[in-house]
């Protein structure tokens, strides 16, 4: 027992105890009262396991010490304080922690748990659950970005909340206190959740609630009192029907509040819509909506259906009888419909309608959201989830280096045909832009770890045939060599016959196949061409580091840029390099290049400036992903990835790689056609044309 509590002692901070307690308390040096040995014991497991604790009072739920501090950093000689109770602070002091309260006797917590099980199989179980002295639960866990503030989650209609969190600059009190008791899980020991799977847990409390929430404001407002279009509408119209057109799934009902599944999803609650009126969204990937903001049909008519153009929403609807064309002018402004007058709010809505003056619209600059990236599907995204957790980084790094591992697999072996007569690779170059020591390269280590166990394997069951064909070349290489010094030698009569052999053994010389290379890191665009015509026309670059763009910009070629290619190997058109020499000359016919970087934000600056970068089109072909940095919020406390994961990654890598390509009509080999069905061809049309719209000058 004294090594126990030698052990207590030293991880609060103090080094003496009390010699006459019993051997189940200890007494603090400035003799402020007796601390329980089981709470003492635990104040030290919760200091050593990362998490900020205060002394609180259980009765008043109230710290009984000024706390401020130890939002920042944790507390550094517990033996100070009384510790009636124990409270933990949330936040990035905690390495992230937040608490999901229960209140009201945990009233909607199996209803919530529903939610979460019909979206997110399995992550109940790693959550910490807590019972507490009211009867309520606490859902604890920790989550691998910066966490927000308390917060509201769901209430019913009378007001009264259900679920809130516990978040930075908040705290809740934790077992051994008294009236609280730990169900499952252990402080000790907490989970990491991605953002995705927060937003799991998040999105399904939200879905409970029962308050109505304020939608956003109306747009078209009349100075004397005429009802306009979308009055009528928000007035007339069930926003449902217009929702399920444009894709989102129906996800339940509970009493008038009807859960929705956002596009692209096929289960879990994006949004709910309250009375068939009011959407309220809570996903973070459901433009053109944002996350937690709240529209009225007409606003939602407007952004589906025009795009956020209210002006021709309301004309649109004028024109299917609601209301009356909107006044988009100022009070002393007549408008064209016979001189009446209208009211707009405000400066924003000025702003929106400035095209009644010829002008295009404006971007304003407080209105740049960028979209989050979906996350992948079965193992693909299982196993990107775990990278992220284990290396507690943005989830966007595991999937902007997976996505090329899997194009690097089947590149030149499948073909999307999107529709009769056109085509396209799959081949994909994505940058992933983070700020140094965010640990790219461990991620990039998991995630091509297939690729070097699959080169590996083929190595060895190629290594003994090839090495045996270059020992046979070397041997007809250097007959071919002594026979030209024969040659010079030789009389007259004897030299048809020494050319006759040397044509013979250079005809029967053995072509030697190279070894397998699928991806690189550091290489010259001049030995890339080489490499990519060994290779059958196939490479990817994958690298935590953008040294890639300095050669491309003509590090090694005085300055001069060097994309050719690159750019050749991203469309797949035909590569013909000659050199000045036969046996220099390459021919790629359909080239394929695969590009997997993560960059700083110095190096995205950089190629933006590189001459040629831009107005060739280099820059264009990336898919660029700018996640937030967890950098100074990170708990340094995780688990590895299951070796069940990287093995089923691993596997499906390795079957891709292993797949044969197919066959022409005339045996000749050809890539598998993937079609493309109704819904994603649609999707892809509409993406198109909206690009096409912004190549307009």
């Amino acid at each position: 027992m004294n090594t126990e509590r030698e052990a207590a002692d030293r991880r609060i901070g103090g080094d003496k105890r009390n010699e006459r307690g019993s051997q189940h308390t200890l007494k603090s040096p400035q003799n402020q009262g007796i601390i329980e040995l089981h709470m003492w014991f635990k104040i030290g497991e919760y200091l050593g396991a990362g998490l900020s604790v205060i002394p609180c009072n259980p009765e008043t739920k109230r710290p009984t010490v000024a706390w401020k501090i130890y939002q920042k950093k944790p507390i550094s000689d517990a033996r100070q304080h009384q510790w009636p109770g124990i409270a933990i602070v949330c936040g990035s002091v905690s390495g992230n922690l937040e608490c999901l309260d229960f209140d009201l006797g945990a009233a909607w917590l199996e209803d919530w748990k529903a939610l979460v099980r019909n979206e997110g199989e399995g992550i109940l179980d790693r959550l910490l659950i807590q019972k507490t002295q009211s009867g309520g639960k606490h859902i604890v866990y920790r989550c691998a970005e910066p966490i927000t503030g308390n917060a509201k989650l769901a209430s019913d209609q009378a007001g009264r909340c259900y679920i809130e969190t516990r978040g930075e600059g908040g705290y809740f009190l934790c077992y051994p206190t008294k009236g609280y008791s730990i169900e499952q899980g252990s402080f000790e020991n907490l989970p990491v959740l991605s953002a995705q799977k927060r937003a799991i847990l998040i999105n399904s409390a939200r879905a409970l609630n029962q308050k109505e929430p304020e939608p956003e404001r109306v747009i078209y407002q009349s100075s004397n009192g005429d009802r306009r279009p979308g009055d009528t509408y928000n007035e007339q119209a069930d926003v449902l029907p217009l929702l399920e057109q444009h894709g989102w799934k129906y996800a339940g009902t509970k009493g008038s509040i009807t859960h929705l599944t956002r596009p692209g999803k096929d289960k879990g609650v994006s949004a709910s819509v309250y009375d068939g009126k009011i959407l309220h969204v809570f996903s973070s990937n459901a433009p053109p909506f944002e996350p937690g903001k709240s529209y009225a049909p007409f606003s939602v008519y407007t952004l589906l259906k025009h795009g956020g153009n209210f002006e021709a929403a309301a004309r649109d609807l004028a024109g299917q009888g609601y209301g009356e064309p909107p006044m988009l002018y100022e009070a002393d402004d007549p408008g064209p419909w016979g001189g009446r007058k209208g009211n707009i709010t405000d400066s924003a809505d000025r702003v929106e309608n400035v095209k009644n003056n010829g002008w295009e619209d404006p971007v304003l600059l407080d209105s740049f959201h960028l979209p989050q990236m979906e996350p992948l599907p079965g193992i693909i995204g299982e196993f990107c989830d775990a990278v992220s957790g284990a290396t507690e980084t943005p989830l966007e790094l595991a999937q902007g280096l997976a996505l090329p591992v899997i194009a690097t697999a089947i590149q030149g072996k499948i073909k999307v045909l999107v529709k009769p007569g056109y085509m396209e690779p799959v081949n994909i170059w994505i940058n992933t832009v983070l700020p140094s020591g965010n640990r790219k390269s461990s991620v990039l280590q998991e995630v091509t770890d297939p690729l070097l166990a699959w080169e590996a394997r083929q190595i060895q069951i190629d290594g003994p045939k090839v090495r045996k064909l270059e020992s046979q070349r070397r041997n007809q290489e250097a007959r071919i060599k002594s026979l030209r010094a024969k040659y010079g030698k030789s009389k007259r009569e004897n030299l048809v016959e020494i050319e006759r052999e040397i044509l013979d053994l250079e005809r029967e010389l053995v072509s030697l196949p190279a070894l397998p290379k699928i991806w690189v890191q550091d290489i010259t665009p001049e030995h890339l061409g080489t490499v990519m015509a060994e290779q059958g026309g196939k490479m990817a670059i994958l690298s935590a580091e953008g040294g890639i763009f300095d050669l491309m910009a003509g590090r090694y070629s005085g300055g001069i840029p060097n994309l050719d290619l690159f750019l050749q190997s991203h469309s797949g058109d035909p590569v013909r390099v000659d050199r000045g020499s036969r046996d220099s000359s390459i021919y790629i016919p359909s080239p394929t290049l695969s590009m997997g970087l993560s960059t700083q934000e110095d190096v995205l600056k950089k190629i933006g400036s590189a001459l040629g970068f831009r107005g060739r089109g280099l820059l264009a072909r990336f898919l660029y992903l700018l996640p937030v940095s967890p950098l100074g919020f990170r708990s340094l406390e995780t688990s590895p990835i299951s070796y069940k994961i990287q093995d089923q990654w691993r596997q499906v890598i390795h079957k891709l790689l292993d797949l044969e390509p197919s066959s022409d009509q005339n045996g000749n080999l050809a890539p598998h056609m993937l079609k493309l069905s109704r819904q994603a061809y649609n999707e892809w049309l509409d993406f198109s044309r909206h690009i096409e719209t912004e190549l307009r000058e």
